[in-house]
């Protein structure tokens, strides 16, 4: 179970780096299917994409400035759209790599700008790798925005399963593309495996019947 543990980072690591780039080159290139992957019309948008390449970079990297310096990017693209979704400020910063493609506007408020859920997510992502920064030390906080993150995800994963649109396609409140949710319950379940000498690890890990 350790040794499992010790490769989920990795994994979630190399799971979001490739989602976010092939969303990324779908909006390059002009192809929708690459940022919509079930075929629904609401598509990962561009600065969620960069957010789970930066993110999945630096899951896959050991603790040092960049993996810091790639936490801070990502919080800031969150704290950033969820600012702009709490105030109604228009920062700019949506439109950057649209490419001017003018699909993917299903269940947004504006153009490019990603659902409250996923700004949530990622600035927390982001806050996590920033404490991540050291060998050996995790914070007791970087679970406990994994198993948030993680939480988000799943809420949206199971509308998308289930089919209950007001999981995953409210676009005030609800919005995000299917990749996305299962990029960040990925990156969630990531950042919960760095720490095992805690819960929910911890109960998973032990002798018991809890953890069987």
């Amino acid at each position: 179970m350790r040794r499992v543990l010790e490769w989920l980072p990795s994994v979630a690591g190399c799971y979001a780096l490739v989602g976010g780039a092939v969303t990324i080159l779908g909006w390059a290139l002009d192809m929708p299917r690459l940022a919509d992957w079930d075929g629904d019309g609401i598509t990962m948008q561009p600065n969620a994409a960069l957010s789970a390449f930066l993110a999945g970079i630096g899951l896959l990297l050991k603790p040092s400035p960049m993996r810091k310096t790639l936490g801070v990017c990502v919080m800031l693209i969150g704290a950033a759209t969820l600012l702009e979704h709490v105030t109604g400020l228009d920062l700019g910063i949506d439109r950057v790599l649209l490419f001017g493609r003018p699909w993917g506007r299903l269940a947004t408020l504006v153009p490019g700008r990603m659902g409250v859920p996923g700004a949530t997510s990622w600035a927390l992502a982001g806050l996590a790798l920033i404490l991540l920064r050291r060998q050996g030390t995790v914070p007791t906080a970087v679970p406990a925005f994994g198993l948030t993150i993680s939480c988000i995800a799943a809420l949206s994963v199971i509308g998308y399963l289930l089919g209950v649109d007001n999981l995953y396609a409210w676009p005030r409140f609800t919005a995000i593309a299917f990749q996305t949710g299962t990029i960040l319950l990925s990156v969630g379940i990531g950042l919960v495996a760095t720490a095992p000498d805690f819960q929910p690890v911890q109960i998973l890990m032990g002798d018991s019947a809890g953890g069987a």
